[in-house]
């Protein structure tokens, strides 16, 4: 989603906007999965009486965390409710995209190489935000 993201985009001969409904898709996905994979576990952890036990836990929080910020991100981007409020719809975007890469590094550290990249694209997006958007005088 990062590198469908990015602007400009890096591909050669590809622009942004011809990528934007793609990104829209795999941000679908990407989110029935999320949701899909925390009412799992949170099914399995009722089911023993460990619910409150394990999203306490420090490296299950940070994965609540990017749950909540996901879910908020989904209920503010159905279209009649993003373009009356898309100064939130924004904000709340940016802040769970800029924090998924340092929540799921400690959420899920086997998967170490995966937020690497992530902090790789989002320092990428950094730049490309800072540069491009920079006017320069002459």
């Amino acid at each position: 989603m990062f590198v469908l993201a990015l602007r400009p985009n890096p591909l050669p001969t590809v622009i942004y906007t011809k990528l934007l409904p793609l990104h829209k898709w795999c941000s679908r996905i990407f989110i029935i999965v999320m949701v899909y994979h925390s009412v799992i576990f949170s099914i399995i952890w009722f089911e023993s009486d460990e619910f409150w036990k394990k999203v306490s836990r420090l490296d299950i929080f940070p994965g609540v965390i990017s749950f909540v910020l996901w879910f908020m991100v989904l209920l503010v981007s159905i279209k009649p409710i993003r373009v009356r409020i898309y100064r939130l719809f924004y904000m709340i975007h940016m802040i769970a995209t800029w924090s998924l890469a340092p929540l799921m590094l400690i959420h899920a550290p086997n998967f170490k190489a995966f937020s690497y990249l992530n902090f790789v694209m989002i320092g990428f997006m950094l730049y490309s935000k800072v540069c491009f958007s920079v006017t320069k005088s002459h």
